[in-house]
């Protein structure tokens, strides 16, 4: 299955990818670039509430060391680690956009395959 992305994040990542501005690695570019070019753009109104989006707060389990943890998908700028804000830009965050509710992941990252459950998620409202 594709992934889903809300089309408005879709347009914003879409513009901080083509912007040369935007400070962030080359590599996780490309990565988040590869990943939106498989996503299935959904209208913002017609998005699932249950998958994974810029602003939503995710409750994940990573399954190599059992530990949950709580975080929030933010723009590059609004990142904050000790709030549990991480940047759209972030390995987690680009292995965690677009994906349901209930899904294991796995994704590889320098130490390895992280094995993640996503457990909830939870559209916040600004």
């Amino acid at each position: 299955m594709k992934l889903q992305l809300k089309e408005s994040d879709y347009l914003i990542i879409r513009s901080l990818i083509t912007n040369s501005k935007t400070q962030i690695p080359l590599n996780e570019k490309l990565k988040l670039e590869e990943e939106i070019q498989k996503s299935r753009i959904i209208k913002d109104r017609n998005f699932p509430s249950d998958v994974v989006c810029l602003g939503c707060r995710v409750e994940i389990l990573d399954l190599n060391s059992m530990i949950k943890n709580t975080l929030i998908i933010v723009l590059p700028e609004e990142a904050r680690i000790k709030e549990q804000k991480i940047s759209l830009f972030a390995p987690l965050a680009i292995a965690l956009l677009g994906e349901k509710e209930g899904k294991i992941i796995q994704w590889k990252v320098q130490r390895g395959t992280l094995r993640l459950k996503i457990i909830k998620v939870e559209q916040t409202v600004d």
